[in-house]
């Protein structure tokens, strides 16, 4: 049972880090998704760790944060 839990936490640490990144420099979720060109309710699942991202996701998602996707995916184990 702890690998099914793993996955899932890393889904939680990205979502945490995707919002605090995106509260940092101040953005709202939707202004996020045009951003990313994502759906704002997709940004919404993301933060809440409910998505499983894709590679172009994350990083479609990083370069709209002005970040990494190594600085996104800080603290996953």
């Amino acid at each position: 049972m702890k690998h099914m839990s793993r996955p899932q936490s890393a889904q939680v640490a990205l979502g945490r880090n995707v919002r605090k990144r995106r509260e940092q420099i101040d953005l709202t979720q939707e202004n996020l998704a045009e951003k990313a060109e994502l759906d704002r309710t997709y940004i919404s699942d993301i933060e809440r760790g409910a998505r499983n991202l894709s590679l172009s996701s994350i990083l479609r998602i990083a370069k709209a944060l002005g970040t990494t996707v190594s600085d996104l995916c800080h603290n996953i184990d």
